[in-house]
């Protein structure tokens, strides 16, 4: 199972503020929307990044560290392991 990292980037003499998500799998970048919270615009950023690698739809669990916020991603014990993105499946 991956986590995801999802990382605030400072505002540059081209670019605007922006959050990057990113994991193994893919990475993506979204402006930062300054009408969000600051945790709400990071889970957004990771969910964004779960729709692009198709990953279904999991509940995300969001913890907080130094410079960054991580994402693990959850799924009902009641949803059938082929339902499960092939990078979620235990490994033979």
């Amino acid at each position: 199972m991956q986590a995801i990292k999802t990382k605030y980037l400072p505002a540059t003499n081209y670019r605007g503020s922006r959050v990057k998500a990113e994991c193994c799998a893919g990475s993506l970048i979204i402006p930062y929307d300054y009408s969000m919270e600051v945790i709400e615009l990071h889970r957004l950023a990771a969910t964004i990044l779960i729709k692009k690698l198709d990953w279904g739809n999991p509940i995300l669990h969001t913890g907080d560290l130094k410079d960054c916020m991580v994402h693990v991603l959850g799924y009902p014990k009641d949803v059938d392991n082929k339902d499960l993105p092939n990078i979620l499946k235990p490994q033979a």
